[in-house]
């Protein structure tokens, strides 16, 4: 479900109010993870020593391949039969977080691919999660859920996790999460609660900044050389975030709209540093 493409968008202009989707490539050597349809949910691109992709969905499915060769794979084994709907890796590399439906929260191993429970002490069990990612300091990760609860975790003493609630139960879905690869900041997006700032700097505080009148599916915050995140809408529109870095309350959304497409936007993640990937439905990219 997840197609995707490179769209280069953070280095535009902000004033164009519009975008003309000119470039197509066409893949020549396309391969298949499986013939079947493996309800594929999430996926995230990192690791310690070289490029690797963690996909993740239906059924706890799990699996990792090479960032240069993709057809290079290993097939993870999950304690859970939960769809999987989040990945998020660690900023060192070297473990990834992979969370999902009834609270699942588990984390991967890249030395030895194990993957194991994260005890939650039940915290974050009987609603499904949407969104996961590690602050670029590497000392939280923020979990988003289907009602709207937004989550901070760290790994306590022992390894027992330590989970905070930063806000509560009574908005809409949270659908991304992304943090600033140079910033303490990350950025939220939501079904109908708008966009919000998240300030790792002053122990989570969230600010909501507006775009209340859109439906929100997912950010990147790819380019660390500027204070901005790339948020799409389910329509044809995407938001560049100017993010305020002294005061993030005061950061500001610019609405662009893609023509010449007659997809609407469902993904974006991450290439590499300053480069989205977004994949529009029925499909296109």
């Amino acid at each position: 479900r997840t197609a995707m493409a490179l769209v280069a968008l953070l280095s535009l202009p902000l004033l164009a109010m519009t975008v003309s989707a000119e470039v197509v490539v066409e893949i020549e050597e396309p391969f298949r993870l499986e013939i079947e349809d493996l309800g594929l949910e999430g996926m995230a691109a990192g690791g310690s020593d070289s490029q690797k992709i963690v996909v993740v969905g239906a059924e706890g499915f799990a699996r990792v391949l090479d960032g240069d060769d993709p057809k290079e794979q290993i097939e993870l084994t999950t304690p859970t039969e939960n769809t999987l709907r989040a990945v998020s890796w660690h900023p060192r590399g070297n473990t990834a977080l992979l969370a999902g439906d009834n609270g699942t929260l588990l984390r991967y191993a890249q030395e030895d691919h194990s993957v194991t429970t994260v005890d939650t002490a039940g915290v974050l069990s009987g609603l499904d999660v949407y969104a996961l990612s590690w602050n670029t300091a590497g000392t939280h990760a923020y979990i988003g859920q289907e009602d709207g609860w937004l989550w901070a975790y760290h790994e306590g003493e022992g390894g027992v996790a330590v989970i905070e609630l930063i806000v509560e139960e009574g908005g809409s879905q949270i659908t991304g999460i992304d943090c600033h690869p140079e910033i303490n900041l990350c950025l939220v997006t939501t079904i109908s609660d708008g966009l919000a700032v998240i300030d790792s700097r002053t122990n989570h505080t969230v600010y909501w900044i507006g775009g209340e009148s859109k439906t929100w599916r997912g950010v990147s915050c790819a380019d660390p050389l500027q204070d901005k995140c790339l948020t799409i809408s389910s329509g044809k529109s995407f938001g560049i975030i100017g993010i305020d870095t002294v005061e993030p309350e005061k950061s500001t959304i610019m609405l662009k709209l893609v023509t010449d497409t007659s997809g609407v936007f469902t993904h974006v993640h991450q290439r590499s540093s300053g480069e989205s990937l977004i994949s529009l439905a029925p499909f296109e990219v």
